[in-house]
């Protein structure tokens, strides 16, 4: 019982070695952005309505519209980030009637508040 034991414990610890060397994909700066649904900048604030409008124009391949987003803040913070493809242009970001600056990194948009956002209130 011990001796199968044992050899399932090698079996498994050099089948993880060995999966670990055949994975020599390299984590980019992009993929971390995306798939960091722990950053301080997704988890601030938590979405209660989007309101999307979308015009398809098929005879010039393009794609217009807005969105429009209401959230409650989760803590206290002056960033926040979302993700939009950065084939998708940006013209401008309003909060409360006045424009915001934002950076785009890959996909994705760092929003910045000129005041900080306080915890529990609803934009």
């Amino acid at each position: 019982m011990f001796k199968d034991i044992i050899l399932f414990v090698l079996i498994f610890i050099s089948g993880t070695a060995y999966s670990q060397l055949l994975n020599d994909t390299k984590t980019t700066l992009a993929d971390s952005l995306r798939g960091d649904i722990n950053s301080p900048y997704r988890t601030c604030y938590d979405v209660n309505f989007y309101h999307l409008k979308v015009k398809i124009d098929t005879d010039n391949q393009n794609l217009t519209g807005s969105n429009i987003f209401q959230f409650t803040a989760t803590k206290n913070f002056k960033t926040l980030q979302f993700d939009l493809l950065d084939s998708l242009h940006i013209n401008k970001i309003t909060h409360e009637g006045k424009n915001l600056t934002f950076t785009r990194t890959h996909h994705a948009v760092f929003l910045n508040f000129p005041d900080s956002i306080r915890k529990n209130s609803k934009h």
